[in-house]
């Protein structure tokens, strides 16, 4: 049985998260055994280093799916305490780092959608999964 990956050995918070049984089945295919807490934790840390990291691939992917504004969020120096590293990383500002679970659990809902260009975002009435469909410029939606 593979160990799931372990982002830090800080102490850690507990996110309760709901997801569509179809958004589930999708993720868990990311893990080479279709283990979905596996496939979330990776997830996450890819995104982690997007944010801390300014030089990462991580970071253009981040940007597409939550915009530039938490760039404003973030100071200069390593999350993870190691010195000399102001000129290569990026930090939440010191006090409140996250929000309630809510709001954490509304950011992963909107982060599991792929990024949709504004034109894909006009064209057609919302799906079941939250998404819009497109016209007849193309069969986005069609299963």
């Amino acid at each position: 049985m593979k160990k799931p990956l372990k982002i830090s050995s800080k102490p850690t918070v507990t996110v309760k998260l709901e997801l569509d049984s179809r958004v589930a089945e999708l993720l868990a295919v990311l893990d080479d055994e279709g283990d979905l807490k596996a496939a979330l934790l990776k997830l996450a840390d890819h995104a982690q280093q997007g944010v801390y990291r300014p030089g990462a691939w991580e970071r253009e992917w981040i940007c597409q799916a939550f915009g530039t504004g938490f760039v404003d969020r973030l100071v200069p120096g390593d999350p993870y305490g190691r010195d000399n590293c102001e000129h290569i990383f990026h930090r939440p500002r010191r006090g409140k780092r996250h929000r309630s679970p809510r709001r954490s659990h509304d950011a992963l809902l909107v982060a599991a959608r792929p990024a949709q260009s504004a034109r894909s975002r006009s064209d057609g009435p919302l799906r079941g999964d939250g998404l819009r469909t497109r016209s007849a410029h193309g069969a986005a939606g069609a299963d």
